[in-house]
């Protein structure tokens, strides 16, 4: 199977990774040439699709023609309910198009259960990381939304 090559998010992961280094001696600086990723085989039993997880290593290659090897790992930032910075509100918080909080039917705050998807956005040079929320299906006394008469089993979304 061929690697995957990528450009900017290449880049990236070079810069984070051109510090990764346990040694104490100092060297000549390498010079980054390319970067790519290997692939993670899709889980093939129902336990490993649970888990978020990367088999996959990043393959440094610097104009020297050396290489270096950096397993990719997953580390969670934060969850939906985690507030987030100086915010007061939970990450995974849904709100309307003017900014309200959308509320469920005993009038608590809707959250958002789970991240559904990522997306590594560059914006004028800045890297920003958007996460895409699924719908929500739990209200906030534990009951499913479907049980609750007049109550939509999928919130409109909005990425946080």
């Amino acid at each position: 199977m061929q690697p995957l090559k990528f450009s900017m998010l290449s880049l990236a992961v070079a810069a984070a990774l051109s510090a990764c280094d346990d040694s104490t001696t100092s060297s000549s600086t390498k010079i980054f040439k390319s970067i790519e990723f290997s692939h993670t085989p899709a889980p093939a039993t129902a336990e490993a699709m649970a888990k978020t997880h990367s088999s996959s290593v990043a393959t440094i290659s610097y104009t020297d023609e050396t290489t270096a090897q950096y397993p990719l790992t997953y580390n969670k930032l934060f969850g939906v309910k985690d507030k987030v910075g100086g915010n007061a509100h939970a990450a995974g918080q849904l709100y309307n198009y003017k900014m309200e909080a959308i509320k469920d039917p005993m009038g608590q705050a809707v959250i958002a259960e789970t991240p559904d998807a990522n997306s590594l956005l560059s914006i004028g040079g800045n890297l920003f990381l958007v996460n895409h929320l699924e719908y929500d299906w739990l209200l906030s006394d534990g009951s499913t939304a479907y049980s609750k008469e007049g109550w939509y089993t999928r919130m409109p979304m909005m990425s946080a």
